[in-house]
């Protein structure tokens, strides 16, 4: 994938996770509004596996993130109860495969799910 088509994604992706997200932090619950939401990935953004995954990446505040990216074990737990074994597993699963994604196929289902969301 070219660069540009990675970022297109990258943002496309970020609208989706805030849509998702509503405008409230999905770990805290507080209101942060759509523009304070961070699309923060579990696993992170060089494995082109998961990095359009929505198990992988999670609509939270700054203040969740940043508490997220100094502590790994919460982050683990908290995606535990989130997502419930069998989808964490999984997740952990597609992020150790080596994947080469078609540009226009992870488009087309972030757009499918942008429009469900909307």
């Amino acid at each position: 994938m070219k660069p540009s088509q990675v970022t297109s994604l990258d943002k496309l992706f970020s609208e989706l996770i805030r849509l998702r997200a509503n405008g409230f932090c999905e770990h805290c619950g507080h209101w942060v509004k759509f523009e304070g939401i961070v699309a923060s990935h579990f696993y992170g953004r060089t494995r082109k596996s998961v990095r359009w995954d929505e198990d992988n990446v999670q609509g939270i505040c700054n203040k969740c993130h940043l508490a997220f990216h100094n502590d790994h074990t919460d982050y683990f737990n908290w995606l535990f109860v989130r997502l419930g074994a069998e989808r964490l597993s999984a997740l952990a699963d597609r992020a150790e495969v080596p994947t080469k994604l078609d540009y226009i196929t992870v488009k087309t289902q972030i757009q499918n799910r942008i429009k469900e969301l909307k």
